[in-house]
């Protein structure tokens, strides 16, 4: 339409069989958007959607209006998902809410500035989500931080952020940990740094502290980049939450979360992309791999992978009685294991000096004892374990009540000693726990703003830390 505005429709069509493993019926999506400029500094956006799925339909619309000038950004986004809106060819991450985010942002350029300095820029963030029949507050995020963007490239900021949590029924945002229904507002504070993502290889971290709903939540992100050609780029993320006091049961825990991600472009139409995520609360691995190939203009073929692995936790036959008893005896051969450490530590030293120096006049023979020896003294540790663990589950060492101690009970043991918070890491019974959907997610929210200016998204999900651009 013109040289400023553009309109775009799309229509999706999915039918499953019965036996086929999902809910037998057809689904149609039909959504339609635009994308229009009043000047070079005011851009419109909007999509609207509609599915029908098994007799229902439902609704779905976002929009973004922007003023971008050089010196202050000024804008609005939201959208709209009622509660049988279902795109069963793709997905929306919240269903029945209707999402408000206004944000500014400014520029200064002070005199006063170091020259190493190019600017700073003060910005506060929103985003509310409400109930779309009466408008109730479920949750609310509010950021201010002020960016420092240096010549070299490197940036960084601190920020602050208010969170607004109603939620109207008891949750479990991880298994094993229940969040009351009710009201939780906390702070959060925290730092993020960046070298110049423009280089070869990059590096950043984002650290942050402060409250998570009933408890507390200490984050800490790393990633690394390299791109050593326009053709290749590795990247890897780690994050790690430790949560404290959470929930009805005042539980603390900590999750790892691993991502290594390898790009590979052989052409601008040939290109292969592959990610792995690691969740060590879940124990679960998703590998994620797509090949693109633009064999003509606007024409694509996609080829994707996906794999899901899980590592359950490993758990006692015999029930919480052997997973305590198996821990004393890790507790008891802790000793021993301490002991061979240092044995093999000197040994160490004598067997350098004895290969310099006799190792070479020794017989075929004796150098095999001296292997066979070797070979002893490191699987010791394993048969003393062993011996010592068929000992224990050999005594009947069933609930009772005493009124001295017997044979068969079992011995007294400190069970927070840090033997066995180290060695009792796989024997300890543990529910598994997944990834919460709070704790995962990009750390961008002016790019995912972006992303909905130009209509690639419906709901933005909540951002939890700063912009990085």
């Amino acid at each position: 339409m013109g040289g400023s505005a553009r309109l775009g429709g799309m229509m999706t069509v999915r039918h499953d069989e019965p036996g086929t493993g999902s809910d037998a019926g057809t689904n149609v999506v039909l959504a339609a958007d635009g994308v229009g400029r009043i000047s070079e500094q005011i851009q419109l956006n909007g999509m609207i959607s509609t599915s029908h799925d098994r007799g229902k339909t439902g609704v779905a619309a976002a929009y973004f209006a922007g003023r971008d000038a050089p010196s202050l950004y000024t804008g609005i986004l939201g959208a709209l998902v009622t509660a049988d809106y279902n795109p069963r060819t793709g997905f929306v991450s919240r269903p029945d809410v209707l999402v408000t985010s206004p944000a500014v942002s400014g520029k200064l350029q002070p005199d006063w500035r170091p020259k190493g300095v190019v600017w700073f820029k003060p910005t506060v963030i929103t985003y509310f989500y409400n109930d779309p029949k009466d408008f109730t507050l479920q949750e609310g995020w509010i950021q201010a931080f002020v960016d420092v963007l240096h010549r070299s490239g490197a940036l960084w900021y601190s920020y602050v952020e208010r969170h607004l949590q109603r939620p109207t029924a008891d949750f479990a945002p991880l298994p094993g940990v229940t969040i009351a229904a009710g009201r939780n507002d906390y702070w959060r504070y925290g730092w993020y740094g960046s070298t110049d993502r423009s280089a070869k290889w990059t590096l950043s971290t984002n650290v942050s502290t402060g409250g998570y709903f009933d408890g507390r939540r200490d984050r800490v992100t790393a990633s690394a980049r390299l791109a050593p050609s326009p053709y290749v780029a590795f990247n890897v993320d780690l994050d790690i939450n430790a949560l404290h006091d959470l929930g009805m049961a005042d539980t603390s825990l900590t999750t790892r979360l691993i991502a290594p991600e390898l790009r590979v472009a052989l052409s601008p139409q040939v290109q292969l992309a592959t990610f792995y995520q690691y969740n060590t609360a879940a124990r679960r691995g998703a590998l994620n791999a797509r090949f693109s190939w633009e064999f003509a203009p606007l024409s694509y073929l996609y080829v994707v992978y996906k794999r899901l692995t899980r590592h359950p936790r490993r758990r006692h036959a015999d029930g919480p009685r052997a997973g305590r008893e198996a821990r004393l005896v890790q507790a008891a051969v802790g000793r021993v294991v301490r002991h061979s450490t240092r044995l093999r530590r000197a040994d160490d030293c004598a067997a350098r000096w004895v290969y310099s120096e006799e190792m070479r006049r020794l017989t075929f023979r004796m150098r095999a004892l001296a292997a066979l020896f070797a070979l002893f003294q490191a699987g010791a540790p394993a048969l003393v374990i062993a011996a010592d663990s068929t000992y224990v589950e050999s005594r009947d060492a069933g609930a009772h009540i005493e009124d001295q101690a017997r044979r068969n009970c079992a011995p007294a043991h400190q069970g927070d000693c840090d033997l066995c918070r180290v060695l009792t890491t796989a024997a300890a019974p543990q529910p598994p726990a997944a990834a919460s959907p709070v704790l995962g997610g990009p750390d961008a929210p002016l790019d995912a703003r972006r992303a909905c200016a130009d209509g690639s998204a419906t709901v933005v999900s909540q951002s939890r830390a700063p912009p990085t651009r």
